[in-house]
């Protein structure tokens, strides 16, 4: 559907490929949190999924703050520190497409690559920051 020229950005969840052992370790507890959450009516759900922040990301971006004071990269290791400058809306509408999303699949890096290869992309850039996998390919 894109036309010659013309430019595709994409983003989809990441399979954690460049995430260490503590992140993937925690993945599974997630995962589940969102399969249970997910199969709600869509009131409970969207309670469910905003109001999770408060006691799962919340703490962790508060560490991180804290490590982000032991030096400049540190910090970054800590689960979800992503969202320590981050307002509160964008913390709860990310977790409500986390946890609301009935249906997730992951990919790779060489899996998005692989796909947009195929598809006749070129130019494929993907940011190095988070959140992953945002990338950029023209046709």
């Amino acid at each position: 559907m894109l036309k010659p020229g013309g430019w595709l950005l994409l983003y989809v969840y990441y399979a954690l490929d460049n995430r260490g052992a503590v992140y993937r370790a925690l993945f599974p507890i997630a995962d589940a949190c969102r399969r249970v959450v997910s199969r709600l009516p869509a009131r409970m759900k969207f309670l469910g999924a905003t109001s999770s922040p408060r006691p799962v990301y919340l703490p962790l971006v508060a560490l991180a703050r804290i490590v982000r004071l032991a030096g400049p990269r540190a910090w970054t290791n800590v689960p979800l520190a992503y969202y320590v400058d981050k307002p509160w809306k964008i913390i709860r509408n990310d977790s409500l497409d986390r946890f609301g999303t009935p249906l997730e699949k992951r990919f790779s890096r060489e899996d998005i690559r692989g796909m947009l290869e195929r598809a006749g992309l070129t130019r494929i850039r993907f940011s190095d920051s988070q959140p992953f996998w945002h990338v950029v390919a023209c046709r």
